[in-house]
C-alpha cells in the first residue's frame, strides 16, 4: 500500500513539533497519564515535572562533584620582608593571580597561548599562511614566525607601509604586537592581599584562560565558571563583541571578579546553585524554542532576573568589585 502524500510538505518546526509532541505525550504516559492527547496545559505540567526531575538529578551529581574539587590556599609570613605570601594548591592559578597583581610574571603556558592567537590573527589579515608546525611552536619560535609573516607581507608588497610602524624592523614590530598581548601590572601590595583574600572567599577556585571557540552554550570571548571542575575560565584581551549586541571585557581582573561571583555560590551554597543552574540552562533552552532566539540571548535575561544564578552579577559582584577598586586602581605598565 502506498503512503498517502501530504497536500504539502511539513515546515522543520512543524515536524519539529510533533516529535516533541509524542515525546511529551510518553513522558504523560510515564508519569501515569491515561490520556491519547495532550491539552497545552497538559504539555506545561509534564514539562514542568520533568523539569524538576532533570534538575534535582543534576543538582545532586553536580553538588557530589563539586565537593571533589575543593582546592586550598596556604597563607605564609616571608622572613625577609615580612609579607604575606600566599599559594594556591593549583600552581597555574598561583601563577596567574600573582601576575595580575604583578608580583609575578605569566604562566608559559598562557603567554604561549595569547601569542598563538595574535600569530593567528595577523596571519589571516595579511593572507600569509602559517607554517605546518605551528601547533608546537614556543613563545620564541612564534615571535621568529610573525617576524617571518611580516616580512614575507613587505616582500610581496613592498610599496605598502604603515607610517606608524616605518621605523619599526620586523623583528620590532613582531615583538610589539606580541607583548602588547599579555597584561602587565605594577606590583601593588594591597591588590595582591585582595585578589588572594577574594580568591579565598570565593571558594579558591582553579583559574584558567577561555578559550576563543564558540559552543552552544557560550559565545567567543566570554569567561564562564565551571562548577564542575571548580574552574574559572577568564577571557584576556580586546572587547569581545556577542551576536547580539552585547560585549564581553578584555580586562583579566574584571573577569575573574565576575566569575568569583559563580564560585562563591557554590561555596556556599553547593545544593541550592546546583539546582538554580541547571534550572536556568533548561528554561534558557525551552525560550530559546518557543521565542525563536539564541541561547545567549535567553540567558543574557537572567541577568536582570532576581533569583538566577546570573544575577548574581547584580548583588555579588559589585561587593567583590568594590574590594578589589580600593585596594588599587588597576594601572597597567
Amino acid at each position: 500500500m502506498e503512503r498517502p502524500v501530504s497536500s504539502r510538505e511539513r515546515t522543520p518546526k512543524e515536524r519539529f513539533d510533533t516529535v516533541v509532541g509524542r515525546v511529551l505525550l510518553k513522558l504523560a504516559k510515564w508519569h501515569g497519564s491515561k490520556k491519547s492527547e495532550l491539552t497545552l496545559w497538559d504539555e506545561v505540567k509534564v514539562i514542568g515535572i520533568c523539569t524538576a526531575e532533570l534538575a534535582t538529578l543534576g543538582a545532586a551529581v553536580l553538588a557530589l562533584n563539586y565537593a571533589r574539587t575543593r582546592y586550598e590556599v596556604t597563607k605564609v609570613i616571608a622572613p625577609a620582608t615580612r609579607e604575606k605570601v600566599y599559594t594556591h594548591s593549583d600552581e597555574t592559578t598561583s601563577q596567574i593571580l600573582n601576575a595580575l597583581s604583578g608580583k609575578g610574571e605569566w604562566p608559559d603556558s598562557i603567554k604561549r597561548e595569547l601569542y598563538r592567537r595574535e600569530v593567528t590573527r595577523v596571519s589571516k589579515f595579511l593572507e600569509v599562511p602559517l607554517p605546518d608546525n605551528f601547533e608546537t611552536l614556543s613563545t620564541k619560535e612564534l615571535t621568529d614566525t610573525l617576524t617571518s609573516i611580516i616580512k614575507e607581507y613587505k616582500s610581496k608588497h613592498p610599496n605598502q607601509s604603515s607610517s606608524r610602524f616605518e621605523t619599526m624592523s620586523p623583528e620590532e614590530r613582531a615583538k610589539w604586537a606580541l607583548e602588547r598581548t599579555v597584561p602587565r601590572y605594577t606590583y601593588n601590595k594591597k591588590l595582591y592581599d585582595a585578589l588572594w583574600k577574594l580568591e579565598v572567599e570565593a571558594g579558591s577556585p582553579m583559574v584558567r584562560l577561555a578559550g576563543t571557540e564558540e559552543s552552544i552554550l557560550r559565545e567567543a570571548g566570554q569567561s564562564y565558571y565551571d562548577p564542575f571542575t571548580n574552574t574559572a575560565y577568564i577571557h584576556i584581551g580586546e572587547f569581545a563583541n556577542s551576536k547580539d549586541g552585547g560585549s564581553y571585557s578584555g580586562d583579566p581582573i574584571d573577569n575573574l571578579v565576575g566569575e568569583w561571583t559563580h564560585s562563591y555560590q557554590f561555596n556556599t551554597n553547593p545544593v541550592g546553585s546546583a539546582v538554580t543552574g541547571i534550572t536556568d540552562t533548561l528554561r534558557s533552552f525551552i525560550n530559546t524554542y518557543v521565542n525563536s532566539t539564541s541561547y545567549a540571548t535567553e540567558r543574557r535575561k537572567d541577568y536582570e532576573t532576581p533569583g538566577t544564578l546570573e544575577y548574581g552579577h547584580q548583588v555579588i559582584e559589585p561587593k567583590f568589585r568594590e574590594k578589589v577598586d580600593e585596594a588599587s586602581p588597576k594601572q597597567v605598565e
